[in-house]
C-alpha cells in the first residue's frame, strides 16, 4: 500500500496558500488604471461515509475574477486536486479495510486529515 499523505497533503497546502495569497490581495492593472475587484470565497462541502471513510470536505470556490477564464481555471484546478486526493485516499481506505477483514484486525478511525 503506498503511503504518499503527508507529501500530497503539503502540495495541496502549497497550492492553496499560493492562490489565496493571489485571490486576498488581487488589484489589476488595466492600462494606466488599477481597478480594485472585489473577489469573495466561497465552500464546496462534499461529506460521505464509506465503511472505510468518513469524508468531510471543504472545497473553496473563488467568485469575483475580473477574468473568468483565469478564475474557471483556478477552481478547477483547486477542485481537480482535491479530489484526486480523496480518491486516493479512498482507494487506500477500502484497500485496507479488506486486508484488515481478511486478517482479523479491529477496524479502527484513527486517520482524520482536514482538507482546506
Amino acid at each position: 500500500m503506498k503511503k504518499l499523505f503527508p507529501l500530497e497533503l503539503v502540495f495541496l497546502i502549497v497550492v492553496f496558500v499560493l492562490i489565496s495569497s493571489f485571490i486576498y490581495t488581487s488589484v489589476m492593472a488595466q492600462g494606466n488604471k488599477l481597478i480594485a475587484q472585489e473577489i469573495t470565497i466561497s465552500d464546496l462541502v462534499i461529506k460521505e461515509d464509506y465503511e472505510a471513510l468518513e469524508v468531510d470536505i471543504t472545497i473553496p470556490v473563488i467568485q469575483g475574477l475580473e477574468d473568468k477564464q483565469v478564475e474557471e481555471k483556478i477552481n478547477q484546478t483547486i477542485q481537480e486536486d482535491v479530489l484526486d486526493f480523496k480518491y486516493r485516499i479512498q482507494t487506500e481506505s477500502e484497500e485496507y479495510l479488506q486486508l484488515a477483514k481478511k486478517e482479523g484486525w479491529e477496524i479502527k478511525n484513527i486517520l482524520h486529515l482536514p482538507i482546506i
